[in-house]
């Protein structure tokens, strides 16, 4: 998810191997989510989004459905500057390829048809 992960234990008077059960746990479903929302797995919900988006509705996970939701509410509580529908936008920059560029005017505005939470 190209997302950083660490897990904390407060206030816990467990022996060792209960604290890293309740760490593996953590990870498991880290990694449950990533398998269900992350855009770099092709058989993810995510990805199932992005290829139909603009085209068809899907089903998608009880674990996407609930992610997409929240970010549907942050969307709307932020006014659309946080926008869950951002990809294809930052597809044209290539932030995580070799040589990230600002695209041109014109492929924005190609593309801004295409970015909209509430079209979610």
């Amino acid at each position: 998810m190209d997302t950083y992960v660490s897990v904390t234990i407060h206030d816990a008077p467990l022996p060792h191997r209960d604290r890293m059960a309740d760490i593996r746990a953590a990870f498991s479903v880290m990694e449950r989510i990533e398998e269900a929302v992350s855009s770099h797995i092709s058989g993810s919900d995510s990805a199932a989004v992005n290829a139909a988006a603009g085209f068809s509705a899907i089903r998608v996970g009880p674990d996407a459905l609930q992610i997409l939701r929240h970010a549907q509410r942050l969307s709307a509580i932020s006014g659309g500057d946080f926008d869950v529908t951002v990809k294809p936008l930052m597809t044209l920059w290539d932030f995580t390829g070799e040589h990230p560029r600002p695209p041109t005017e014109t492929a924005i505005a190609r593309l801004l048809p295409w970015v909209d939470y509430r079209l979610l």
